[in-house]
């Protein structure tokens, strides 16, 4: 191990007169892991401080980004052989969550729109449309049952529908409490009711 006067540090293995880097620590705390024979070492994986781990490969001669994992366990998979953005990444390909839901993504860098969710449930939900403007086209079920866009709207109508019946039973409920000899609306308009008489 070789300390760094800027901070941090650097580990190297194998046998005198060949010795590569396979890791550096820098004063941040940031872990650089790097594979390959001496003077061709090649950035593998970065551990990031702040609980993010990048994995790196080659193409082209050039390291790229293929995925990005975070503290949560989500990690984004990216195209390497580009076009590339900015940084040098490629377009998102695909993300996967920690409840297992898989999100597939097509399109060139920083247009990339969904085209493919697989649900913990193991449905398959088709996305049609660009960037922003994606709209669910089919999903189809384990079962092998099938859903069109007009069998996915009626779907989504009915829930809105009970939803919005049961959002109003509560609300009833809570108007009838407030509004009941001794509740709060009660006494609030009494208040008012004779704040207005008094004036």
């Amino acid at each position: 191990m070789v300390d760094l006067p800027e901070g941090g540090f650097e580990i190297y293995k194998g046998l005198k007169g060949q010795m590569r880097l396979v890791q550096w620590t820098n004063a941040d705390h940031d872990m650089y892991f790097y594979e390959g024979a001496k003077g061709h070492e090649q950035l593998k994986t970065l551990k990031l401080a702040d609980g993010y781990e990048l994995k790196f490969e080659v193409w082209e001669g050039e390291e790229r980004m293929v995925s990005r994992a975070d503290p949560s366990g989500e990690v984004e998979f990216y195209d390497k052989a580009g076009p590339y953005d900015a940084h040098g990444t490629g377009a998102l390909k695909l993300t996967v969550y920690p409840d297992g839901e898989r999100t597939f993504f097509d399109g060139p860098v920083g247009e990339e729109y969904y085209l493919l969710v697989l649900d913990p449930h193991g449905r398959a939900h088709y996305y049609d449309g660009p960037k922003g403007e994606e709209r669910k086209i089919r999903i189809e079920f384990p079962t092998g049952v099938v859903w069109d866009r007009g069998q996915i709207l009626w779907h989504e109508a009915r829930c809105w529908t009970k939803a919005r019946s049961v959002a109003m039973y509560w609300l009833k409920c809570k108007e009838e409490r407030v509004c009941a000899p001794g509740g709060a609306g009660r006494q609030t308009d009494l208040k008012a009711f004779e704040a207005d008489f008094r004036s």
